[in-house]
């Protein structure tokens, strides 16, 4: 009579148990794959020391104007954001102090070519010691493109990190496998469940450490597997999260990741760079 009032008896049927029993053996290894990570989060409005700390917009900490990173046309490149580890939680693998700073090319596609190795595109400024490193003015820029609201992009903000932890995303490639060997008839509403518990498990809009995160797919097939390690990833930042915007094209993701052995030798300058959007 239930079935038959309601669509389907109180008792599970044997075909959604087995689904459902799929899905939980899904979550467990994805929870096996979860990952250490630093959440960075900003206030807005708040003034940026003068002293080398993590920030993000506004202006880097350099040597000296000179060391602007310049494009193949000699153009300034856009900064995105600086990382002082001795601010930062402590992160398995990852510096405990120096500075790395994040810079892309000025144009429509910020230098990316989905993804971008050997520095073609985009910058990474590695110090060791950062001590007397100085904030430099930006300089006029070509284009103007920048993934920032107005007013981050020329203030900046000051970075804080919290330590957490977050699973493999939706758009990773471990994710992808599983979902091509779903059955046929698996439902629907149980796909969602398996994105929307990877979601809540991100670390956050910013972080680095944990896993990449993806709009599209991972880019991370064949040659590019080996780079397993998210030395920063932007998302999306809405006005109403922190009172700016940040967004690369439409509502992307972007990454710097590296191997494992690069990160060991402190070898950024083979990191790669990526971003895709909806």
């Amino acid at each position: 009579m239930f079935k038959w009032l309601f669509g389907r008896s109180y008792e599970k049927d044997d075909a959604r148990a087995a689904h459902e029993a799929l899905l939980q053996g899904a979550l467990d290894r994805m929870t096996a794959a979860s990952k250490p990570a630093v959440r960075l989060t900003f206030t807005p409005g708040a003034p940026v020391p003068d002293d080398p700390v993590s920030s993000i917009g506004g202006r880097p900490s350099l040597r000296s104007a000179g060391d602007w990173p310049m494009d193949e046309s000699g153009n300034p490149m856009s900064f995105l954001a600086q990382l002082n580890y001795a601010d930062l939680p402590p992160l398995d693998g990852y510096p405990t102090r120096g500075l790395l700073s994040f810079f892309v090319k000025d144009d429509d596609l910020f230098g990316c070519e989905f993804p971008s190795k050997a520095a073609k595109g985009y910058r990474l400024i590695w110090e060791p010691e950062p001590d007397g490193l100085v904030r430099q003015a930006q300089p006029e820029m070509v284009e103007g493109y920048s993934p920032f609201g107005l007013e981050l992009e020329k203030k900046g903000a000051p970075l804080r990190g919290v330590l957490t932890e977050g699973l493999p995303t939706p758009g990773s490639v471990l994710a992808e496998a599983i979902g091509r060997n779903w059955p046929k008839d698996f439902p629907i509403d149980l796909e969602d469940a398996f994105s929307e518990r990877l979601m809540e498990a991100k670390p956050g809009s910013l972080y680095y450490g944990a896993h990449p995160d993806f709009t599209q797919s991972d880019f991370r097939h064949r040659e590019n597997a080996l780079y397993s390690e998210v030395l920063l990833q932007i998302g999306l930042v809405t006005p109403e999260e922190h009172g700016w915007q940040v967004m690369f094209g439409d509502a992307g993701e972007a990454q710097f990741m590296i191997s494992p052995d690069d990160l060991a030798a402190r070898a950024f300058e083979k990191a790669v760079w990526n971003w895709d959007c909806c």
